[in-house]
């Protein structure tokens, strides 16, 4: 069986910029409709992978693709994106897919791989509270984020004839019979854009973004080797600094790409484990023995994430890192830096390879890191040459 390249929909993170003007790059639409243009390949790829994860995961349940283009053209024709919107969106998807998707499929496997002869039914994906026409619309508007976010220039109409192929597909078998394209034409369709012609694409990008961001009045520059960051120190803090590599740090952050994309917070990661934290309190089939056990490490969880300890030199960014030794404890900084002193080449989730990014850090306690003392070798006496005794 022939291995399907799935692009699995990953939505922006919401963290509320606090009213800090971090320059992020204008958005440009890059999705058009033209049904008398040219087949375009790299169009149909992206619906036919989006497609097929529909048809083969939601198709038989009964869910069909008109509330779903319906919210992709909605979503993709905004000129500002909801984050907080999109954040809540995938809320939905990831309860819907715990509580209804996860316990489908698992039964749908169990009944492809057993031997019994008595069929037994599936149990319901979609229900009063998760309608699929719901779940339709969920998906197409996390889909149409995924779009925006790849930064694919796509003709929406094959898009959708792309998708509305892959409905026809009620087996993995019947894909290269039914699809415009086979699974061997779509793997290196994909692996071209995502490979060569997206992180060309963005390194643009990104330069153009921070040759912006550098001609701001209220922003300083750092050379760092051969690459350079901007940076504005919102508050100096004390004179309490992080100089050395391995002294520990504590501290608070928000990241988003240049395109205003979310893509990780301090205060994001503590409300996660917070919201674990509401799901065990409310968890009947617990002890209360048990529960307070797993309260007291969640608890710790959440404090931990809200405010990292960790040696400066285990900080992931190199930016970040520079940016942290510019300011004193209590003090805070944002700093603008190229994919080179963040993510690189390979990205990371909502970073595409060759992103630039922007950083808001607090820096909340520095501890100074163990003095190694340099090692002391007291000198050997010289080593007398053996007296060589004379033959008689």
């Amino acid at each position: 069986m022939k291995k399907l390249l799935f692009v699995f929909v990953a939505a922006a993170l919401a963290v509320s910029c606090g009213g800090r003007d971090y320059y992020f790059a204008e958005e440009k639409a890059r999705t058009y409709t033209d049904a008398e243009a040219e087949f375009d390949t790299l169009s149909y790829a992206v619906g036919m992978n989006l497609g097929l994860n529909v048809s083969l995961n939601y198709g038989e349940a009964g869910m069909t693709l008109e509330p779903l283009k319906e919210a992709f053209i909605a979503e993709i024709g905004k000129s500002n994106v909801d984050h907080e919107a999109l954040d809540a969106n995938r809320e939905i998807l990831n309860t819907f897919s715990n509580e209804m998707m996860r316990p489908y499929m698992m039964a749908k496997r169990m009944a492809m791989f057993t031997k019994d002869t008595v069929k037994k039914e599936l149990p319901a994906l979609f229900n009063e509270e998760y309608p699929a026409e719901r779940i339709a619309s969920a998906l197409g508007r996390d889909m149409a984020q995924y779009v925006r976010n790849t930064m694919s220039e796509v003709n929406l109409h094959y898009v959708f004839q792309a998708m509305e192929d892959a409905m026809l597909v009620k087996d993995v078998k019947d894909i290269d019979a039914t699809m415009k394209l086979t699974q061997e034409q779509l793997q290196p369709i994909m692996q071209n854009y995502y490979g060569t012609e997206l992180p060309e694409m963005i390194s643009q990008f990104s330069k153009e973004w921070l040759r912006g961001v550098a001609k701001k009045g209220d922003v300083e520059m750092l050379v760092v080797n051969a690459d350079t960051l901007y940076y504005r120190i919102e508050n100096p803090g004390t004179e309490v600094r992080a100089t050395k590599d391995n002294d520990t740090v504590s501290f608070r952050f928000e990241g988003f790409t240049c395109r205003g994309v979310a893509f990780e917070s301090t205060a994001k990661r503590s409300a996660d484990v917070r919201k674990f934290i509401d799901k065990v309190k409310a968890d009947t089939t617990l002890t209360e023995e048990k529960r307070a056990e797993r309260l007291v490490k969640l608890e710790e969880q959440a404090v931990a994430a809200e405010q990292p300890t960790i040696p400066l030199r285990q900080f992931r960014v190199p930016g970040a890192i520079e940016a942290m030794q510019l300011i004193g404890v209590g003090g805070d900084i944002t700093v603008w830096m190229p994919a080179e002193l963040a993510y690189g080449a390979s990205g990371n989730r909502a970073v595409l390879p060759n992103e630039a990014i922007v950083m808001h850090i607090e820096l909340k306690d520095v501890k100074p890191g163990l003095q190694v003392p340099a090692p002391q070798f007291k000198p050997r006496k010289p080593v007398e040459a053996p007296k060589v005794v004379p033959a008689k």
